[in-house]
């Protein structure tokens, strides 16, 4: 029996503008999307038929069986390359679940990453995120190594070369929130007034924003921020005790409802670390960016 053991990591946005919206319902989107070194760990392995999925960590309803993205993503692949093999998947979850971290799309991206190389297939990320895109918005992303410049709906993955190292200390307040229904208040406030699409960037505008970790702590943006933030004011409480401990940049990632602020060094990241477990009830994590 072969088997393979990956890392999903998760991921910030430093940066997400909201700059459309198909006939379809689905919001173009304007992002740059981080790797980080906190990450689920996935273990593959080959049997002789169908698909055993087992999770060790947090879950919730929408993960069990074949709701499971891991699960239709290993589906999709099996299917694409036409085998009958089958696979025993193990998940240790680490990412916390609704939190605005794709851990669900990394997983899913992790599983096809691992079927391609476990199988010998040979795919390129191209032809991987083209399976990806299909199961959720997030999970091309992960397709591909390193930060990247993302648009449209999140098929179209640009990778940014010699993106800045960052370190992060990441606060959640222990509830999740549905990217869906975020989206959902986002299209209400547009409706009435209360909120507006943003211009859109050339490429070459956002290439030269991200090349030092300055420009990175410049230039972040979020357009949910404000949205999440109307249904849970804890998020401005968050942001204010990472401003306030010396954090260079702080913003909410994705649709919430984690934290993230950014430092300079590692030494004063983490010394924000041992005061927030001993001040706060918040899930806190310190990590870092990956290429």
């Amino acid at each position: 029996m072969q088997s393979l053991t990956l890392s999903a990591p998760a991921k910030i946005n430093t940066h997400l503008r909201i700059v459309g919206q198909r006939d379809d319902g689905y919001h173009l989107l304007q992002m740059v999307m981080v790797k980080l070194s906190l990450s689920d760990r996935i273990t593959v392995s080959t049997i002789s038929q169908g698909i055993e999925f087992e999770i060790e960590g947090s879950q919730d309803e929408g993960m069990k069986g074949d709701k499971n993205l891991v699960v239709r993503a290993a589906k999709a692949f099996c299917e694409m390359i036409g085998t009958k093999q089958g696979v025993r998947i193990h998940l240790q979850k680490n990412i916390p679940l609704g939190a605005g971290l794709a851990g669900g799309s990394s997983d899913a991206a992790a599983i096809l990453r691992a079927l391609n190389q476990l199988w010998n297939v040979g795919m390129i990320s191209d032809e991987l995120a083209r399976i990806g895109v299909k199961l959720g918005a997030d999970v091309p992303f992960f397709c591909y190594e390193g930060a990247a410049f993302v648009e449209g709906i999140g098929e179209k993955v640009d990778i940014i070369q010699n993106f800045p190292k960052l370190f992060l200390l990441l606060l959640n307040p222990g509830f999740s929130v549905s990217t869906h229904r975020m989206f959902q208040v986002f299209d209400e406030g547009v409706a009435s007034g209360h909120f507006q699409l943003t211009p859109k960037w050339s490429n070459d505008r956002f290439r030269r924003l991200f090349k030092g970790f300055e420009e990175v702590t410049a230039f972040l943006q979020n357009d949910l921020e404000k949205v999440t933030l109307t249904a849970h004011p804890e998020i401005e409480t968050m942001k204010s005790y990472l401003v306030t401990s010396g954090a260079e940049g702080v913003l909410m990632s994705g649709s919430g409802p984690t934290v993230f602020g950014l430092f300079s060094d590692r030494k004063q990241r983490d010394q924000v670390e041992k005061r927030a477990l001993q001040e706060h009830r918040w899930q806190v994590f310190a990590t870092e960016s990956v290429s």
